[in-house]
């Protein structure tokens, strides 16, 4: 061994111990006013997942918790450009990862596989190659909370809730008969719910409405929409 070889294991030592020093969770308030963005240090930490556990012993456990100064807690898993593209290069990987029968999933599997799915009723100019799809999902993926302190309510306009009743190509959506395993059932039947709430702030680019029909393709009709109580909540904040 060499003294280059000494001085690269004496670096790598050096970068492990830091990794290790490392906080988990980093607060960062100067971004958005009214708000504080936690930053994630560790990659397997995913922030819905996070907290949702948060909420669970919350509920396990009242009065033992108090946030008395945080108006409202929201999980961002990834962010994007705040236009229809930047929103469509993360919204597959998600739905795919968190909603196994989504046609996000079945269409993910097929990229993988090298085959071309069919896109459907999908926008012209929507479809993606593989390599492009998982090159803009990463560059969009960001791990962090957004922790919104004491913030007017009035400040945010649009619904917290709603029913997506047409698909992305603006015709009234419809239930596949065959699918596949992972994605919609080959039967069609539901096997859970899933809502959206979306919010925006002095934006107007992306409308509410190609969102709702975005998510609702990529979702399919293995999930119904649920606004009151529903298993899956997609929320989507835009921003300018």
């Amino acid at each position: 061994r060499g003294a280059a070889d000494e001085v690269t294991d004496a670096l790598a030592s050096e970068l492990a111990t830091l990794r290790e020093g490392q906080r988990r969770f980093i607060p960062m308030k100067d971004l958005l006013k009214g708000a504080i963005f936690i930053r994630f240090t560790r990659e397997e930490d995913i922030p819905s997942e996070i907290l949702h556990g948060l909420m669970e012993r919350m509920v396990a456990q009242p009065g033992v918790f108090s946030c008395r100064h945080i108006a409202r807690i929201i999980p961002v898993d990834a962010t994007a450009p705040p236009t229809v593209a930047g929103l469509l290069s993360i919204v597959r990987p998600l739905i795919a990862k968190q909603m196994l029968h989504s046609r996000a999933a079945r269409r993910s599997a097929a990229d993988g596989d090298g085959r071309e799915e069919d896109r459907g009723d999908a926008p012209a100019g929507s479809e993606r190659t593989p390599k492009a799809a998982e090159g803009a999902a990463s560059a969009g993926e960001r791990n962090a909370v957004s922790t919104e302190a004491g913030e007017s309510r009035g400040d945010a306009k649009g619904d917290e809730t709603a029913d997506p009743v047409k698909d992305v190509g603006g015709r009234p959506s419809e239930k596949r008969g065959k699918e596949t395993e992972q994605g919609d059932n080959h039967e069609g039947e539901v096997v859970s719910t899933w809502s959206c709430q979306y919010t925006s702030r002095g934006f107007d680019t992306v409308k509410k409405q190609v969102v709702l029909d975005l998510l609702a393709e990529e979702v399919g009709s293995a999930y119904k929409v649920n606004i009151r109580e529903s298993e899956f909540s997609i929320v989507v904040e835009c921003n300018p």
